[in-house]
Order: structure tokens, then sequence, then C-alpha cells
């Protein structure tokens, strides 16, 4: 991730960047069922470990203002309308607070 960040940073500059990273299915059910036995208990840790990087990665890009969302392949069409809709309004709020401010 850091090898790419400072790439995204400088796209991020001039357009407006959603980064996409979808959730796997698969593996929060599996993170879901309880351990049963040691190598269980291993394989448990390494699917939270990767889960909670994803989570690590999209909170990285919104600390440097890189719009991400994190979702599932069914969701991703509604999320990434809503999310739209957030970056929409926030460079309308923008907008206005700049003009207020120059008067």
């Amino acid at each position: 991730m850091n090898r790419q960040l400072s790439y995204l940073k400088q796209l991020n500059r001039q357009h407006r960047l959603l980064v996409v990273f979808f959730e796997d299915v698969d593996l929060k059910e599996y993170i879901a069922q309880p351990a049963k036995d040691t190598e269980s208990y291993y394989r448990h840790v390494i699917a939270e470990k990767f889960a909670y990087e994803k989570r690590l990665i999209v909170s990285t890009l919104k600390q440097h203002g890189i719009y991400s969302l994190l979702t599932t392949p069914e969701n991703l069409s509604i999320d990434v309308i809503n999310k739209y809709l957030e970056m929409k309004s926030t460079t309308v709020a923008l907008d206005i607070r700049t003009k207020e401010h120059i008067l």
C-alpha cells in the first residue's frame, strides 16, 4: 500500500479519486464460524488479519483525503452511487464555503 500511496495522492490532486475494495464474503463467513481446533484457530487469526488490513488501507486512504469504498460485489452499485452522492455533496459544500470566504 505504501508504494502506491504516493501515486494515489498524486492522482487525487488532479482528479476526484475513488478506490474500491471488495470484501471477501466467503472469508467473512469463515471468520464468523468458531474455531474448532488449533489449526483452525491459526487460520482464523490469519483471515481476521487479512480483513483488518483491508479496513486499515481504507482508513489510511481516508486520512490522506482519498475516497475509498469497501463493499461486497452484491452491493457494489448501490454503494458506489451512495459514495458518489457523498463526494458530490462534499464538493458542493466546499464550493459554498470557498465562495463565502471570498465574499
